[in-house]
């Protein structure tokens, strides 16, 4: 019992050790905790960890690189090098730990964000989707939101948009509703940018509702923000003017530039000039390059309109200068936009490429089959016809031979009959002895007499199988009998001729006897020579292109016009068989 018990035992033990996922140091699950709150300590712990790294098993080793490349990306440092991401992604997709291979996919796709290559950033963020559990989680949202702006990066608002909207299920499933806010807010943005303003509006305004019942004035202030634009763009001046005073209230040093700029829009449009002016030199004091720049342009108006026009060329001078760097910002960005547009046309048009010629190999190999498949039945089909033919012909040549032993036993019947007479003839003249001597010598007459016929006829039924034996030997019989089988060709002018040729040499006595008989016509001739050699009259109609009842008729008429009475078609194939 034991000896069975054990190799079990053993077994279930290697299973269950092949099967049991890696233990980490409990010093990683707080890194990776920070790393989303406070990535900097994150990434001093990691560091700090380094130091132990010889004794770590390599499942330990790729978790901390994996760990550190996630602090650095929470940390916003840039990442320079794909080199790190490479080889702890290859670890994970070659037997790694498989819980985290949808993170070092992400991570590997926002290695190739931060180095400008979309397709490849793009690429490893829908592989790290497709990886995912089922069900809501926190990356799947990570992955749709940076999906989302990689292609709203590209102006390529729809997959940007759907992909926002994605993100906004999945938080809506785990009923997050800080992040559903900042989802309907990133796809108001990209329906402004299809100039959509109307959808851009209606979710905005679905953000606001959630965000009632938040504390997170950041993004409601966002919101306000753009519904303020937005309104402005709709020519809504009054309704903008008060969207944009919440955020008036509580700016940041991130969204002064932007509010302070629509504020003074708003103030501008509804004639308010004073407090227009106000915001634009707060602008020039604490805006973006984007937000001085308004402010210059509006500012020179007003001095011109004053008639201050040191002033005027001085906020002129300045606009033109930021007007210049803009340019440059915005044609650098635009050629970095252009490059990464045409980087990913290019991936999409090269794996289409590879789609377009695995299909066409599919095609290929599936002709290849298709042909391969159409040339084994052709073989299969032919096979089974050339054997059907020579079971035809088999059972051709076994009918032939029936009716030819049919007519060697009849003539046997005949001989036997006549060497009965012989024998009844000489107990005859056994009994009469020497009582009657002219009675005697009469019997023995018709004794010689029958012996003679007796010997005629043996000789012939032996010359009759010897022509039998000739004729099926013939090239001549074995084409009229594929003839009969193939069931699509006559016997020709030259075939008769053939025929004619094939009995005049293997049987010349035969063929003058036959002809010596009667003249006969073409029809008369070849119905007679075919059905000597054994065809039968079903077979002759074909062959002559002629009904079954005109081939009896001719023979039954030959029978009458050579012996003079009325006979049937098969009493002449008796006769011609016994010339």
């Amino acid at each position: 019992m034991k000896k069975v018990l054990l190799p079990i035992i053993a077994s279930l033990l290697l299973i269950c050790s092949c099967h049991r996922r890696p233990v980490y140091p409990p010093q990683f699950l707080v890194a990776d905790s920070l790393a989303s709150v406070q990535p900097d300590s994150a990434i001093a712990l990691l560091e700090a960890l380094k130091a132990d790294s010889p004794q770590w098993d390599k499942a330990t080793q790729m978790y901390h690189k994996l760990l550190t490349v996630k602090a650095h990306d929470k940390a916003f440092i840039t990442h320079t090098s794909d080199s790190l991401m490479l080889s702890v992604l290859n670890y994970y997709e070659h037997g790694g730990d498989k819980r985290l291979l949808p993170e070092a996919y992400y991570y590997m796709g926002s290695t190739y964000r931060d180095m400008n290559d979309a397709p490849r950033a793009l690429e490893y963020y829908q592989k790290a989707l497709e990886v995912l559990p089922e069900g809501a989680s926190p990356l799947r949202r990570y992955v749709n939101n940076q999906m989302g702006w990689l292609f709203y990066r590209q102006k390529l608002y729809d997959e940007a948009l759907s992909h926002y909207q994605q993100s906004y299920t999945n938080d809506s499933i785990m009923e997050d509703k800080a992040e559903m806010a900042s989802d309907l807010r990133n796809a108001g943005y990209i329906f402004r940018c299809k100039d959509n303003f109307e959808a851009a509006l209606d979710t905005y305004y679905q953000a606001k509702e959630i965000l009632a019942d938040l504390n997170d004035t950041t993004v409601l202030d966002e919101v306000d923000t753009q519904i303020a634009s937005l309104l402005l763009a709709l020519g809504n001046n009054d309704e903008a003017k008060r969207f944009i005073m919440l955020p008036l209230k509580r700016v940041t040093r991130s969204s002064i530039s932007n509010v302070y700029s629509i504020a003074a829009k708003a103030y501008l449009r509804i004639g308010q000039i004073d407090s227009a002016i106000y915001y634009y030199n707060e602008l020039l004091k604490y805006g973006n390059i984007y937000g001085r720049q308004v402010a210059y342009e509006q500012l020179s108006l007003f001095a011109i309109k004053d008639k201050r026009f040191d002033d005027a060329l001085c906020y002129t001078n300045m606009f033109k200068v930021l007007t210049d760097s803009i340019q440059s910002i915005t044609a650098t960005e635009s050629l970095a936009q252009m490059n990464s547009l045409y980087n990913y046309k290019k991936a999409l048009e090269e794996r289409e490429a590879i789609i377009e010629r695995n299909n066409a190999n599919r095609w290929i190999i599936f002709l290849l089959c298709l042909s391969f498949t159409i040339i084994i039945l052709i073989v299969w089909i032919s096979f089974k016809r050339i054997k059907h033919r020579r079971a035809a012909i088999k059972e051709k040549l076994e009918e032939m031979e029936q009716e030819r032993e049919m007519m060697r036993i009849d003539n046997e019947h005949s001989l036997a009959e006549m060497r009965a007479q012989i024998e009844d003839l000489e107990n005859q003249l056994d009994s009469i002895g020497k009582e009657n001597a002219q009675l005697s010598n009469m019997i023995v007459t018709q004794q010689r007499m029958i012996r003679s016929q007796l010997l005629v006829a043996e000789e012939k039924l032996i010359q009759n199988n010897n022509l039998d034996d000739q004729l099926k030997k013939s090239k001549l019989y074995a084409h009229i009998i594929n003839l009969i089988n193939r069931k699509n060709k006559k016997l020709s002018g030259k075939d008769f001729e053939e025929l004619k040729k094939l009995y005049e040499e293997v049987a010349p006595d035969f063929m003058e006897k036959l002809m010596g008989l009667c003249k006969y016509n073409d029809i008369e001739l070849q119905v007679t020579l075919l059905r000597r050699m054994g065809i039968t009259p079903t077979d002759i109609a074909f062959l002559t292109n002629y009904v079954k009842s005109k081939i009896s008729n001719v023979r039954s008429d030959l029978f009458k016009r050579v012996t003079g009475e009325k006979g049937r078609a098969s009493q002449w194939d008796e006769y011609v068989y016994n010339l």
